[in-house]
């Protein structure tokens, strides 16, 4: 209908397939693959405009000091629906846009999306998410303050500008005070999400007890991400080793119930994916561990191999796209 039609061409779909039956009713493949286009389009023209609205929104704030959390709680607002609803496809939507065009902002938004996910999981209200959703994008408000020359860098950081880029979180907390954001949710975010529970982490250095929910969280997310996102010093790490990152740091550096919570829901989410192995074949993940995410099974055309019991047969990268 007409609806439909003004929907399709605001997301850029200039045209889709439709095969019918006799009777002129869409055969439900066909249609099943046109939703998933529809839903796949949405996701991508709603991170995109989240991606264009923070970089306004950060750059307005670190220029004048003040804060619009108006239009950033309806960034989130939008964020959250498509986030819940894109189910085990997340992690190839994300993958798939960000090999476009990776920058901070992307990083920001990848980290609202999974401190939102860590909540839903977590049982937390809409409230919450939009809480953890804002959180996640302003976290690293104080790399804003770190030259761009020293985040950019390609090889290892002096031991001077790795200090100086640990400093970011207390700029950002700075930054937020002088801009008027007070919920204590959010600045801790801002100030915490680098502390560790085994107090190894900085600025301060502080332990669990300590350390606000909401940090935690980012945390996990943070971590997440950036392993994720291709940095000038080196390439992404696939995401079945980024989860093995996170699950070697659940009992000792981050908070069990978070940490271990995401390791038990994100595994869903490879089911189906693509993966490149080290002895040249491309196969499916059709099985996965949860004690062992990166050692799933693979069925590689009529053969399947358990990465278990492979020890000499590792994945190297995931394969975009991931399900087809």
């Amino acid at each position: 209908n007409e609806e439909h039609r003004k929907t399709l061409i605001s997301l850029g779909i200039k045209y889709i397939d439709i095969f019918t039956d006799p009777e002129g009713n869409p055969f439900p493949e066909a249609s099943r693959k046109n939703q998933e286009m529809l839903r796949e389009k949405q996701f991508e023209k709603t991170y995109w405009e989240a991606v264009d609205t923070t970089e306004a929104i950060l750059n307005r704030l670190t220029r004048t000091r003040k804060f619009d959390e108006k239009e950033m709680v309806n960034t989130i607002q939008n964020l959250i629906p498509l986030t819940l609803t894109a189910g085990t496809n997340l992690l190839n939507l994300l993958h798939k846009i960000k090999n476009r065009n990776e920058s901070i902002f992307t990083h920001l938004i990848g980290v609202s999306i999974f401190s939102i996910m860590i909540g839903k999981w977590l049982n937390k209200d809409e409230p919450r998410l939009i809480e953890l959703g804002m959180a996640g994008i302003i976290h690293d408000l104080g790399k804003c303050q770190i030259p761009s020359i020293i985040l950019n860098k390609p090889g290892p950081l002096s031991l001077k500008d790795y200090q100086h880029v640990q400093k970011h979180s207390l700029y950002g907390f700075q930054l937020a005070l002088e801009s008027n954001i007070r919920k204590t949710s959010i600045l801790s975010a801002i100030l915490q999400h680098h502390e560790r529970v085994d107090g190894s982490g900085y600025p301060y250095g502080i332990t669990a007890n300590h350390i606000d929910e909401t940090a935690k969280i980012v945390m996990v997310a943070d971590i997440f991400e950036a392993l994720l996102a291709n940095r000038p010093y080196r390439q992404p790490v696939n995401p079945f080793y980024a989860v093995e990152e996170i699950k070697a740091m659940a009992y000792n550096k981050l908070d069990p119930l978070i940490a271990t919570t995401f390791i038990y829901r994100i595994a869903d989410y490879f089911i189906g994916s693509s993966v490149a192995l080290n002895n040249g074949e491309v196969g499916e993940v059709i099985s996965l561990d949860r004690l062992q995410p990166s050692a799933p099974m693979v069925r590689v055309q009529d053969r399947i191999y358990d990465l278990r019991l492979e020890p000499n047969l590792k994945i190297i990268k995931d394969v975009v796209p991931p399900k087809g």
